[in-house]
């Protein structure tokens, strides 16, 4: 059994129904047990399903949309949360110009905020959190044949179909991720390459990922980011520049608010940053990249190259503005509300798993 909870406001309509998938025989059943759906009332004031439902799951989607919005929420992930009616209403009013010259102001003030919040020179709006990791691998890789490192379970290896090697012909090396996002950073010295053997691509990237989903939401420490970006300093690939830091932070905001940091501190040795505007602050669309002034002066070049240079996108920006503005402080909550999901599902099974839940996402396995 792997039961996970990706939890965002958005995803709340009174009542929380657990879904439990067994692998072996490919269903869904509902609720797990009555305690848990007691839990569930007294969370949010509305009594869970009466009686167990068995789903098969190759008709998931057509059976859980004809149901009550008030009887299941789905928590597979946060990236279905929802933008709010406050949200809707900023994208139907937002003004709106033409981002391939510059014009839309929405755009404009995000990329801003974005560059002043982590406290770098400049911000870039992307359509989405792959595209902006790939921006990142292209602008810090721009010879074909270089290598960049990762975690073995990271979101850029598993989940972006190869991207790197497919379109910026830039190989992935791996490092076995522990069980809190990070991985060894001896080991990953040892992966660097030496620069002045040409018989071996060029190291010249190192990616990680925070909070890291597949380790369950951990928020890396601040300690071995500082450590990792040291060792980074002080080795050189073929041009002579230290190799680059990129930081795909899609739930980074969540890392600040588990170690009570600001995102600035956290992304302070990083060379470039990717985060996501929807999933927890929930805005339907986009996320940002954000680093130096000719970083992003590169990838926004490499952006149109991508398809992912959009003219009249400020009705976007106008709902990624909102979710700083308003929805970023309210992370807290989310974190309260995970841990008290998940709590509930350990005490109902009796299970021997020790809680450690640090952000909005929880994996049993």
């Amino acid at each position: 059994m792997r039961f996970c909870v990706r939890y965002t406001r958005s995803n709340i309509s009174s009542c929380f129904t657990i879904f439990n998938y067994c692998a072996h025989n490919n269903r869904l059943h509902l609720p797990l047990t009555r305690s848990v759906s007691q839990f569930c009332q007294q969370i949010f004031f509305r009594p869970a399903l009466s009686q167990p439902a068995y789903l098969d799951s190759s008709h998931y989607y057509s059976v859980f949309n004809a149901l009550p919005s008030h009887y299941v929420i789905d928590v597979r992930s946060d990236t279905l949360s929802l933008p709010t009616s406050e949200m809707r209403q900023a994208m139907f009013a937002a003004t709106l110009g033409d981002d391939i010259y510059r014009e839309d102001p929405n755009v404009l003030k995000l990329e801003q905020k974005a560059a002043e919040l982590f406290e770098k020179d400049a911000g870039l709006f992307v359509p989405s959190g792959t595209m902006s990791n790939l921006l990142a691998i292209m602008a810090h890789c721009p010879q074909r044949g270089a290598e960049a490192i990762v975690g073995d379970l990271s979101h850029t290896f598993l989940y972006e179909q190869g991207s790197a090697a497919q379109i910026a012909g830039v190989q992935l090396a791996t490092i076995q991720n522990k069980t809190d996002g990070t991985f060894c950073l001896e080991e990953m010295q040892r992966k660097i390459r030496p620069y002045d053997d040409s018989l071996q691509p060029v190291t010249s990237l190192v990616v990680v990922e925070n909070t890291h989903n597949m380790c369950g939401g951990k928020a890396l420490p601040l300690q071995w980011l500082d450590e990792l970006a040291a060792i980074c300093k002080t080795k050189e690939n073929t041009n002579g520049k230290n190799i680059a830091l990129h930081m795909d932070g899609a739930r980074v905001f969540n890392a600040a608010e588990h170690l009570n940091e600001s995102v600035a501190r956290i992304t302070r040795e990083f060379d470039s940053v990717s985060y996501s505007v929807s999933k927890a602050l929930l805005a339907p669309v986009g996320s940002m990249l954000v680093g130096s002034e000719t970083f992003i002066a590169e990838a926004r070049r490499l952006r149109l190259a991508l398809g992912g240079s959009m003219h009249q996108c400020g009705i976007l920006a106008a709902a990624g503005l909102l979710a700083l503005e308003k929805f970023e402080p309210l992370l807290k909550e989310d974190h309260r509300r995970t841990k008290r999901i998940a709590e509930a599902v350990v005490s109902t099974l009796a299970s021997t798993h020790t809680l450690c839940i640090e952000s909005s996402v929880s994996v049993f396995t």
